[in-house]
């Protein structure tokens, strides 16, 4: 079976579009993660009453 690739520089073009790209990705997803910690851990208190906003 053939496999055709493209030349090396329109991966290293299309690279250096998507890379940028893919980290954002990665770090909202670590954010979200963060994020969903805090809830976790504060929507308990705050129907509780044990926290409150002022």
């Amino acid at each position: 079976m053939e496999i055709l690739l493209p030349p090396k520089d329109l991966i290293e073009k299309f690279e250096s579009k998507a890379k940028p790209l893919n980290d954002k990705v990665i770090e909202n997803c670590k954010q979200i993660r963060t994020l969903e910690k805090l809830r976790d851990t504060l929507l308990p208190k705050l129907m509780s009453g044990e926290v409150r906003i002022i």
